[in-house]
């Protein structure tokens, strides 16, 4: 039986199937191991033509059974690159969402500011925030003004110091004054005196000036966090829309 005939082909191709050493290769992969198969016994046949038979047969096997563990080896290692290019993937992926939710954190803290405790915004007033202010301007202003009267309120004077202090003017009127010798004429000692009403009504309107001012202000307040609130809204649209296309653009290029 000759080293390249067919049927001793036949005896080695056999015997490398009995020994599973096809096992774990596509069937893509057959025609490139059977030319390899060629090459080697064709390398022996030179190589060893000396020899017996049976020694070639054993080098081929052994050299077959070397090349074919060689390529199941490549295989793995594409299998293994497949899969670390899918893990680099992976991890991309998760550093992009760890990055945006960063960002959005950080806008939130920004443009999300702390409202006063004393300012309480109704929710009702949203939709018509730009409304005149009329009586509201009135009714907050009134009660500012209750308010600071209620603090600044003085104790009135009782029943019995009135009078006693109007005793005490009956006392000091009846008193004679000794008569002044030598004077040429009296000068009347001119008074300054100031209508209450007209004292009362400077600090009401000083008081409510002040208030009202207070009142535009939490009014003005009011209008910038809305603004801030509505370009807040408008970025985390911007942000999910960037994630949106991120996750488009990965997808892709999977």
């Amino acid at each position: 039986m000759s080293f390249l005939g067919e049927e001793n082909k036949g005896l080695i191709w056999t015997l490398l199937q009995d020994n599973n050493t096809f096992e774990g290769l596509t069937n893509d992969k057959f025609p490139f191991i059977q030319k390899k198969f060629e090459d080697i016994l064709g390398h022996i046949d030179v190589e060893y033509g000396n020899n017996k038979l049976l020694e070639k047969n054993k080098i081929a096997i052994e050299m077959s059974i070397d090349m074919i563990n060689k390529e199941k080896k490549g295989i793995d290692k594409k299998i293994q690159m497949i899969y670390k290019a899918q893990d680099l993937e992976d991890e991309r992926k998760s550093k992009l969402n760890e990055e945006y939710n960063q960002q959005k954190q950080q806008l939130d803290s920004m443009i999300n500011p702390t409202k006063p405790k004393e300012i309480n915004f109704n929710d009702s007033i949203k939709d018509d925030e730009d409304r005149p202010i009329g009586n509201d301007m009135d009714r907050l202003i009134n009660e500012r003004l209750a308010s600071r009267e209620r603090e600044l309120e003085i104790p009135q004077v009782s029943e019995e110091a009135k009078k006693w202090i109007n005793n005490n003017n009956k006392i000091n009127n009846n008193i004679e004054k000794p008569k002044e010798e030598n004077i040429e004429e009296r000068k009347e000692q001119k008074k300054v005196s100031f209508n209450d009403d007209n004292v009362n009504n400077i600090f009401d309107k000083l008081k409510k000036k002040a208030i009202e001012k207070e009142v535009r202000e939490e009014i003005d307040f009011k209008k910038e966090y809305n603004l801030l609130l509505s370009k807040k809204n408008q970025m985390l649209l911007l942000f999910k829309e960037i994630e949106i296309s991120l996750n488009k653009l990965l997808e892709y290029k999977v």
